[in-house]
C-alpha cells in the first residue's frame, strides 16, 4: 500500500523535505501544533451525578506527548496540493509502508471520521492513539492516514521505502536539480514523475498515464 506526503519545498519546507532524504526520516510534530484546533478534542464521560463537568470537551494537556506525522491514500487531490504544497509547486513523496509493524511507541493508524467528538471513559482517557486517530467529518477529503507517537520525535525509514517523488503540475523545474540530487544519491530506485492537468478535465494525472490525453496549457 502507498501512502503520499504532500511538501511544500520552498524556505523551511526545503529543508525539512531534504531531511527526510538524506537523513532517512520522517519528523514528527506534536498534535497542538497541527492546523486543527479540534484535534483529539473528546466527550469526557463521568459517571458521577455530582459532577457537572462530565461532558465537557476538554482533554487537550496530552498534546504535549502525542506527535504525528500525516499521510493521504491520495496523490490525486487538487486539495491537498494546493494546502500542502504550495499550490502545486512542491512534490508529493509516495512511501510504501506494506511491511511496518505497529510498535509500543509508535502506530500507523486510519484516521477516522466522525460528526462529533469521540465519547470516551476514564479507561479511555489516556488512550492517545485512540484519541488522535479521529477527526472532523469535513477533513474527509484527506484521507489520511497518521503515524501516531508519544513522544518519539523522529520515524527512522529504510531507504526502499520511498518509490515516488510526484512535482506538482506548477512545479519550478529551477529546483529540479535538487530532487534529482536528493534521489540519485540516497534513494536511486526512486522514480520522479510530473503530476499534469489535462483539457476538460479537473483530474490530475502524472506523465505516466497521459496516453493520447492533451495538457491543459
Amino acid at each position: 500500500m502507498l501512502l503520499y506526503k504532500y511538501r511544500d519545498i520552498s524556505g523551511e519546507g526545503f529543508i525539512n523535505t531534504q531531511d527526510i532524504f538524506v537523513n532517512q526520516r520522517l519528523y514528527l510534530p506534536e498534535l497542538k501544533s497541527l492546523n486543527d484546533p479540534n484535534e483529539s478534542i473528546a466527550e469526557i464521560q463521568i459517571n458521577n451525578p455530582l459532577k457537572e463537568y462530565g461532558n465537557m470537551l476538554e482533554e487537550r494537556n496530552r498534546k504535549n506527548v502525542t506527535r504525528i506525522f500525516s499521510l493521504s491514500e491520495t496523490q490525486r487531490s487538487s486539495l491537498m496540493w494546493a494546502h500542502y504544497a504550495a499550490s502545486h509547486t512542491g512534490i508529493c513523496i509516495a512511501f510504501d509502508f506494506s511491511d511496518w509493524v505497529n510498535t509500543d511507541s509508535i502506530t500507523l493508524e486510519k484516521v477516522r471520521y466522525v460528526d462529533s467528538p469521540i465519547k470516551v471513559s476514564h479507561t479511555d482517557l489516556y488512550n492517545y492513539t485512540k484519541l488522535a486517530a479521529h477527526k472532523e467529518t469535513s477533513w474527509s477529503y484527506e484521507k489520511e492516514w497518521r503515524f501516531i507517537s508519544q513522544g518519539d520525535k523522529f520515524l527512522n525509514i529504510d531507504s526502499n521505502v520511498i518509490k515516488i517523488i510526484f512535482l506538482g503540475a506548477r512545479f519550478d523545474n529551477n529546483l529540479l536539480h535538487w530532487i534529482k540530487y536528493w534521489r540519485d544519491v540516497y534513494n536511486p530506485s526512486v522514480e520522479i514523475r510530473q503530476m499534469n492537468f489535462v483539457t476538460c478535465s479537473y483530474e490530475l494525472f502524472d506523465d505516466t498515464e497521459l496516453g493520447n490525453k492533451r495538457l491543459r496549457m
